[in-house]
């Protein structure tokens, strides 16, 4: 088995993994686990983690995201998508990042 582990921003390093009878019969422990203990111990992010933006035609969600990773540090957004009625909405990891973000009237960021 193989697995991968970042060594900079654009190369991968791979190491492979033997597999003993010993790790198997520790899958077959772990395939008794529910999707709902999963998702329970998944960090998804919530709504009051998300900053909805209005939509600028002609700017890229790239062009958002490095617009924000101004204001906060770039591995503190887990994603951006753009949503229905014209709109962008950006997740970041902590709720009280969000709070620093829209706090103030005066928190202008800038795109493009």
């Amino acid at each position: 088995m193989d697995s991968f582990r970042k060594t900079s921003p654009h190369s991968f390093e791979t190491t492979t993994v033997a597999t003993t009878s010993t790790s198997r019969e520790n899958n077959n422990v772990n395939k008794n686990t529910t999707y709902a203990q999963v998702a329970q111990e998944s960090s998804y992010p919530k709504k009051e983690q998300a900053i909805d933006i209005d939509a600028i035609d002609g700017f890229t969600l790239a062009e958002y995201t490095v617009a924000v990773s101004k204001k906060v540090n770039p591995s503190d957004i887990r994603f951006v998508s753009k949503i229905s009625q014209g709109r962008v909405c950006l997740f970041l990891s902590k709720k009280s990042l969000v709070d620093d973000l829209t706090k103030d009237g005066n928190n202008v960021i800038s795109v493009g």
